[in-house]
């Protein structure tokens, strides 16, 4: 709650909207810590110990952004454009989640393969669900980041004017290569 906070103080200002490189990881961090808590399918990362490292983060954003402030950036946002913002900051917080799935699979599935004994195997496997209760999550994760994704791209195309005046050429290809 206290991140909400700060990033509210630090994101809206009189001049307008403050949207430099920490606060908008900071923002990302938030989000993440906020979605492993919420019950929406996210039980994987809930119930395991990544969500510490989750918050740790979180907490690590907040310090650097604290501690090392950037020039701000400044935005003077209407309702559409604010709206592909936190479509956009949505689905890479879906995408990071699902990319901290997709790793712990990964370990889970080489620990099941190389039938590994050791305590630090064993009691790693045994903190997790089973590999198709994770795959099915690794699955939801990555559908709700490419929808948000899918979003957050038609949303953008509402405020192009001109590609190469507005420098978003790098934008949309390196999105449009994410959603593919």
């Amino acid at each position: 709650i206290l991140h909400g906070v700060l990033l509210n103080r630090w994101i809206q200002q009189p001049e307008g909207l403050n949207f430099n490189l920490w606060i908008a990881i900071s923002t990302i961090a938030w989000l993440m810590a906020i979605l492993s808590i919420l019950p929406l399918g996210v039980a994987v990362i809930a119930k395991s110990w990544v969500r510490f490292g989750i918050f740790a983060i979180s907490v690590l954003s907040i310090i650097v952004v604290s501690l090392w402030p950037l020039s701000p950036v400044w935005m003077n946002a209407k309702m559409p454009l604010i709206s592909h913002i936190v479509f956009s900051l949505l689905a890479y917080s879906f995408l990071c989640l699902a990319a901290i799935q997709a790793l712990l699979l990964s370990l889970q599935n080489r620990a099941l393969k190389l039938k590994q004994t050791s305590v630090v195997s064993v009691a790693f496997s045994m903190k997790l669900p089973a590999v198709e209760n994770m795959e099915k999550m690794l699955m939801r994760l990555v559908m709700a980041g490419v929808l948000l994704l899918t979003l957050a791209l038609l949303t953008g195309v509402l405020f192009i004017e001109n590609i190469f005046a507005q420098h978003l050429v790098h934008k949309i290809v390196f999105s449009s290569a994410a959603w593919l």
